[in-house]
């Protein structure tokens, strides 16, 4: 597959797509779909620490402009805009991600970009460990919420609802909120031992990447959140068994 050629067009930040060439791109470029192209470069490419200070700000103000897009591509890049934002956060920071879950203005978020948000966060926490448990309580509240309203059976049994449910018992987890017991509760009453098993599963890969990385107290609250899914996973089964 040969790479895009930008050499005719009028954006410098495309023509030599440096760090810095990019992010002075995206505060100077006017035309819509020279700033689509930069978005997509912005995603693969490394930015210093201060960089990406100055990043964050702009790919939020650019989610938030198109989030709500009825156009196939503007939601193709605001998806790599949100992978994007969400990697060059620090930890501390995390926190604002909250904006891009909740409604706005009335109108609910596409499930796609829920989705993106959900799998950024589950994947940072599976890089980054948190220092320390329930690190940011309102998202994690405003994670539950939604993952709790797609484990509803009435509509889990879609693929997109299915892993946004997925994805976010992964960021319960990882950030070791305390409702993440809740959720595994709720997972007790779906008939769905496919889903807990591809948990479990992934909630094992999780420890292991956690065991070079994290302080042992962080270690043992992830296996005792994790034991939540698997007294559940018990109980179920012992109901069965004196049914």
């Amino acid at each position: 597959m040969t790479s895009p050629d930008y050499s005719s067009s009028s954006s410098s930040a495309l023509r030599d797509p440096s760090p810095s060439g990019i992010l002075t791109g995206l505060k100077t470029e006017s035309d819509h779909e020279e700033r689509l192209q930069i978005i997509l470069l912005a995603e693969e490419t490394h930015f210093s620490e201060e960089q990406r200070k100055e990043l964050a700000p702009i790919l939020l103000k650019f989610i938030e402009a198109n989030r709500d897009s009825r156009s196939d591509r503007d939601l193709t890049v605001v998806a790599s805009a949100v992978r994007r934002y969400v990697s060059v956060l620090p930890l501390e920071d995390l926190k604002s991600v909250v904006g891009l879950l909740h409604p706005k203005d009335g109108v609910t978020v596409s499930p796609d970009i829920q989705l993106e948000v959900l799998k950024m966060l589950a994947r940072t926490y599976s890089v980054i460990p948190p220092r320390v448990r329930d690190p940011e309580p309102e998202l994690a509240l405003e994670v539950f919420e939604l993952t709790k309203a797609h484990l509803n059976p009435y509509v889990f049994k879609g693929e997109k609802n299915a892993a946004i449910a997925f994805q976010g018992c992964l960021t319960l987890a990882g950030m070791l909120s305390p409702l993440a017991g809740e959720v595994f509760t709720k997972i007790n009453e779906l008939p769905y031992a496919w889903f807990r098993r591809l948990l479990l599963r992934e909630f094992d890969k999780l420890a292991k990447k956690w065991e070079e990385k994290a302080d042992h107290s962080i270690l043992a609250g992830l296996k005792a959140t994790v034991s939540l899914l698997e007294k559940t996973k018990s109980t179920e089964e012992s109901g069965i068994a004196s049914a």
